[in-house]
């Protein structure tokens, strides 16, 4: 950033469970990850992030234009761990359904989920936000019913602790993932899917 060129930056990779706790205890600056606020934390929304389902494009569900978690219930699914906002989600929609999803694998890895799906050996569950290559794969969005699994993706920061960098950095992630994001290819999907937006109770 032009304005603080003497800021070095670190990346940390993490679930968002995790990038909240790093925050809360002064170790990060700043996370991009799910929507919080608290009495420390503060959020921007950035752009909306949806689960999706990652298959190989024979696969029969892939004629369709988005898939309802019931139809996953007895797929091998490829999924990342529990403190991740895209399993999160996932369990809770279908533990509201009494289901019981048939998970062949767990990684947090989600590269390597999308990866396997590719070849065949189960169906990805996986946020909008990762590498994907539709020529290889077909991704459709996960609904439960009428809804639509997503969260919005926001820059979370201690409000304690805001120096000028960091509110440069959110000015400019704010202007430049306001028109291109991660997964932005899926809005048109979202848009004609009929389903509404879910809002997790933890944002």
């Amino acid at each position: 950033m032009s304005e603080c060129p003497n800021v070095e930056v670190s990346i940390v990779s993490d679930s968002g469970t995790a990038l909240i706790s790093l925050l809360e205890r002064g170790e990060l600056d700043i996370a991009l990850t799910r929507y919080t606020e608290s009495d420390t934390l503060q959020s921007l929304a950035l752009y909306p992030t949806h689960i999706v389902a990652v298959l190989h494009r024979e696969h029969p569900l892939a004629r369709r234009r988005s898939i309802d978690v019931d139809a996953l219930s007895g797929e091998s699914l490829l999924m990342p761990p529990a403190p991740f906002t895209s399993r999160t989600l996932f369990d809770a929609a279908c533990r509201e359904r009494g289901l019981r999803p048939r998970v062949a694998l767990e990684s947090d890895d989600l590269n390597a989920l999308v990866a396997l799906a590719n070849v065949g050996y189960g169906v990805a569950v996986v946020p909008s936000s990762v590498a994907l290559d539709r020529r290889s794969v077909a991704v459709r969005l996960i609904g439960a019913g009428d809804r639509m699994l997503s969260a919005s993706t926001a820059a979370v920061w201690d409000r304690r602790r805001a120096p000028a960098h960091l509110r440069a950095f959110v000015n400019l992630a704010e202007d430049r993932l306001r028109h291109e994001y991660p997964g932005k290819f899926l809005a048109p999907s979202a848009a004609r899917s009929g389903l509404s937006r879910l809002r997790p109770a933890s944002q």
